[in-house]
């Protein structure tokens, strides 16, 4: 859905709520008409957070990527805006601001993943250690 977004409409926006018996959680996108992909993804749990969307080279081809901006509580739409221009021109010149954290992902080495994972599984109540 388009619109142009404005405060009120970013403090009035609610997703519909989650489908019973799926256990899923629902979510809308309202994009900016304003700013070009700038969009406010507003979930059922209340969430609320900008994102921008953009495509990484040239053509119908190009890999569509969303980069998550901030909470709506955290960043204001002013800020959201100058943030949305800033990397869409870092785009513009050929750079894809999301493969930094994607290069680093990759980086990690099978311990620090197999660390992570049982980390995760005690946190979760899955395994519990005793080292």
């Amino acid at each position: 859905m388009k619109q142009k977004l404005t405060a009120a409409r970013v403090r009035d926006a609610k997703a519909p709520e989650p489908i019973e018996g799926t256990g899923r959680k629902t979510e809308i996108t309202i994009s900016d008409t304003d700013t070009p992909g700038l969009c406010l993804r507003v979930y059922s749990t209340g969430a609320k957070a900008y994102m921008v969307r953009y495509r990484v080279g040239s053509g119908r081809g190009a890999a569509s990527r969303r980069h998550t901006i901030g909470a709506t509580d955290r960043v204001s739409l002013g800020d959201a805006r100058r943030t949305a221009l800033r990397i869409l021109s870092e785009v513009a010149q050929g750079h894809d601001p999301g493969a930094d954290g994607r290069r680093e992902a990759q980086r990690k080495t099978l311990a620090q993943a197999l660390d992570l994972y049982g980390v995760d599984l005690e946190r979760r109540g899955v395994v519990r250690r005793k080292d």
